[in-house]
């Protein structure tokens, strides 16, 4: 679980010095350009006057990479859009809800114009400011798209499409074979409910077994004195819906719903690499398992995705439970990064998030790190790497020093296949 990845986090995270050094950080010089298209602006200072949590690093390369790609371009869409739908709304009978509509779209429109002038060589004036920029930024960098019979549902207007579109095009196959075989967990308190809570990421690994993540287990069951794991309640009922995606592009399918009705194996709890739980399932009833690769191959910045079960982030504005995660993201900029053709934004659906991997700062082999855009309830999900569709890995959750609103690294680990392989040989688990 965490907010949106920072390309070279990992890097920073191993340099003690970053954050007073960020005292001096200004925006990159800007190249050259025509005069830019005017949207809605707020003021900036012209140097940084406060030490900001974002290490000068992490920021000079979100930036340069921003200005790299057509992500100004993709802000004034936005922008446009949002502008439309506001005018819209103040047309309206106005009501409290339609205030607090306007109110958000407002804002949103305001940390798209931050991010402009970002881009364009402007300062922030305070930390928040620059925080803001940067997932306003990394929302147009690394996308969130949703299913469609088993292919990232986008066209060729869809906001960022064109830096993936070549990689994911030739495997599609592969890539709807293991959307096929993702699911989400549901929780049902006794066999006459009929309201499920929802839960995490699961994929396929055998006829009758899924995978998750340990950290996920501990929601529904406990270790008791002899080690071993027992479900919370005998009368709650745990289920896996496949796939919880759109058939049509504009209906949702069928899902598959099996019911998991036991605990095979759960990795140790003091190993950063043993993040795994194995669930038994009825016999016979899940989709095919997807194709695994046979070990980790990637060296630093090969193109991955992650296929899950992302939640609706929750805004930093918002009432927050101790130790939830937030999103400096506005609702109307949630609503935009999880869009989908249709402007559709349910949740729970299957979302296909791409990305990089990155350097490390972990050092066990068995463990690697990526820049894609995961929430609360990714844990779980497969990571494919978009050279042949294959599974590398299994997404653990993301890390970051600090809480809140501070952003001085996050990065996203994951479990490398050939741990993942060796716990299911050890259970006896093939495919």
């Amino acid at each position: 679980m965490k907010r949106l990845a920072l390309r070279i986090a990992a890097a920073v995270l191993t340099s003690g010095s970053a954050a007073n050094a960020f005292a001096q950080w200004q925006a990159p010089p800007a190249p050259e350009r025509p005069a830019p298209t005017v949207i809605p602006t707020i003021s900036v200072k012209p140097v940084v006057t406060e030490v900001p949590t974002v290490p000068p690093a992490v920021a000079t390369q979100v930036v340069q990479e921003a200005r790299s790609s057509d992500v100004r371009e993709a802000l004034k869409q936005q922008d446009l859009s949002l502008k439309k739908e506001q005018a819209a709304l103040l047309r309206a009978p106005q009501t409290p809800l339609i205030a607090a509509k306007v109110d958000g779209i407002a804002k949103a429109r305001m940390n798209i114009a931050s991010a402009n002038n970002l881009l364009i060589g402007g300062a922030p004036d305070a930390e928040e400011v620059l925080t803001d920029q940067l997932e306003t930024i990394l929302a147009i960098m690394r996308p969130v798209y949703g299913f469609c019979s088993g292919a990232p549902w986008v066209d060729e207007q869809t906001v960022g499409w064109a830096t993936w579109r070549d990689a994911v095009r030739p495997i599609s196959s592969r890539i709807a074979a293991v959307a096929r075989s993702v699911g989400v967990i549901f929780m049902y308190d006794d066999a006459q409910s009929t309201i499920a809570r929802v839960g995490a990421t699961v994929f396929v690994v055998g006829k009758s077994h899924v995978v998750t993540n340990r950290h996920v287990l501990k929601d529904y069951a406990y270790r008791d004195s002899s080690g071993k794991w027992v479900m919370n309640d005998d009368k709650q009922i745990l289920s896996v819906s496949f796939p919880y995606e759109y058939r049509k592009c504009d209906a949702r399918t069928t899902p598959r719903d099996v019911r998991i009705i036991g605990i095979e194996s759960v990795g140790d709890a003091d190993d950063d690499t043993a993040d795994f739980a194995i669930l038994r399932t009825e016999d016979n009833a899940l989709p095919p398992p997807p194709p695994l690769a046979d070990v980790y191959d990637l060296d630093d910045g090969a193109r991955v995705a992650v296929i899950g079960y992302p939640a609706r982030p929750v805004n930093c504005e918002a009432k927050l439970r101790p130790g939830e995660e937030c999103a400096n993201l506005t609702d109307p900029q949630i609503d935009a990064l999880f869009a989908l053709p249709n402007h559709s934004t349910t949740f729970p659906a299957e979302r296909f998030a791409p990305g990089f991997t990155i350097p490390s700062p972990k050092l066990d082999d068995m463990l690697f790190t990526y820049d894609s855009s995961t929430w609360k309830g990714n844990s779980g999900s497969p990571v494919i790497r978009l050279s042949d569709g294959k599974i590398v890995g299994l997404h653990s959750g993301g890390k970051s020093r600090n809480k809140g609103k501070q952003m001085e690294g996050i990065y996203n680990n994951g479990i490398k296949i050939e741990r993942v392989r060796k716990a299911l040989a050890d259970a006896g688990i093939t495919q």
